[in-house]
């Protein structure tokens, strides 16, 4: 099957079953600053994966996950009962993940900045991974390059942070046809790239 280097499940980073937070959002939004603390703490490490997967940088991950948690603590009275402080600002660090995406095309197209350094997907998974698993990554993460961020950050989600197509569709504030357009088109410039027919 020709789309199996993108789709395949061994391209995933990690798990798409993480625990929910059970920390009361409710007093966290009353000022108390341990529950506040304890919602930083038990959804950092997931938050800042996410953004140095999709940012390809360490450094640029770190700093969209200080803004994401920023605005998320900033806006925290927004915030619905119902609703998932993680997904919530999943949702803001993915904004924050695309609009550093956008900015450096930008630099990188007038030379403002020189090269970004990009760490090679592969060098981001898990040391105990199989050398193939390894290989694809390090191929397909390169050819992920050339996709337009909104495509990139779906695809990302998918195939490297192993979310469900709603989840995606939340966190990139789109519908559900849009990201599955999204991942559909990233796929086929993945495979272009790579020099496999669609």
């Amino acid at each position: 099957m020709p789309s199996a280097p993108v789709t395949k499940p061994a391209l995933r980073i990690v798990a798409s079953n993480l625990p929910r937070s059970p920390i009361s959002v409710l007093d966290a939004r009353n000022g108390d600053e341990r529950a506040l603390r304890a919602l930083y703490e038990h959804n950092v490490d997931y938050v800042m994966g996410m953004c140095v997967r999709l940012l390809r940088s360490r450094e640029r991950g770190r700093e969209a996950t200080q803004e994401a948690f920023a605005t998320a603590f900033e806006k925290l009275p927004e915030l619905r009962e119902d609703c998932s402080f993680r997904a919530w600002v999943a949702q803001i660090a993915v904004h924050a993940c695309h609009a550093q995406m956008r900015a450096a095309k930008w630099t990188s197209l007038f030379g403002l900045l020189g090269g970004d350094e990009v760490t090679p997907l592969d060098e981001l998974a898990d040391a105990s991974a199989p050398p193939e698993v390894l290989h694809d990554l390090r191929r397909v993460g390169q050819a992920l390059l050339s996709v337009p961020p909104e495509s990139r950050i779906a695809w990302s989600l998918k195939h490297l942070e192993g979310d469900k197509l709603e989840d995606i569709a939340a966190a990139c504030a789109c519908s559900l046809a849009t990201v599955k357009r999204r991942i559909l088109n990233a796929e086929q410039m993945i495979l272009a790239e790579l020099g496999e027919a669609p």
